[in-house]
């Protein structure tokens, strides 16, 4: 069914789960290759422990391209079908796609299960927002972002916040 009827079957569900993890990859390699206002941003906020290595956070950047993103993911076996269920690209003309999100700081989304489901996005202004449609694997309300960062935080006592953004996420370590 699709179309955001939503049924498919479990290895496409499985699939468009892979894509989104392929697509964070992409993310955080690009975020670590930006200039300009992607690392303004983080040092500004001064949450540059987020560009380490070993940084629980793996926040990325989705680059201004029309398919930067697409055409890493076709070079990872993806096809098309499956980057639009899992809500990364948008159809245009006759079954061409383009990437969904450009010019972002992004941050993967995730389930109760901490499947990795979709993206929120934070924008030149600062402000964050859902950037995924919902999808058969991704309802935008009934996701997170930050819990499977913080897991160790979490058992041992600490009390989750919910915060708008990123950078207020930083100053909530109390």
């Amino acid at each position: 069914m699709n179309d955001h009827g939503f049924a498919i079957t479990s290895e496409e569900r499985r699939r468009a789960f892979e894509a989104v993890v392929s697509a964070s990859q992409f993310f955080r390699r690009e975020l670590l290759r930006a200039t300009g206002w992607p690392l303004e941003y983080v040092k500004e906020s001064r949450i540059e422990q987020v560009l380490s290595e070993d940084s629980a956070w793996r926040v990325g950047f989705a680059p201004d391209t029309l398919t930067g993103l697409v055409d890493y993911l076709a070079a990872g076996g993806f096809a098309y079908s499956t980057m639009e269920s899992a809500g990364l690209v948008r159809r245009v003309g006759q079954g061409d796609v383009m990437d969904r999100f450009r010019d972002q700081l992004v941050v993967v989304a995730r389930d109760s299960k901490l499947h990795p489901t979709g993206f929120i996005g934070i924008g030149r202004d600062g402000r964050a927002q859902s950037l995924s449609p919902g999808t058969a694997i991704h309802q935008p309300s009934n996701v997170l972002f930050g819990i499977a960062e913080q897991l160790d935080l979490l058992r041992e006592g600490a009390v989750p916040v919910i915060v708008d953004n990123l950078a207020a996420r930083s100053l909530c370590r109390v």
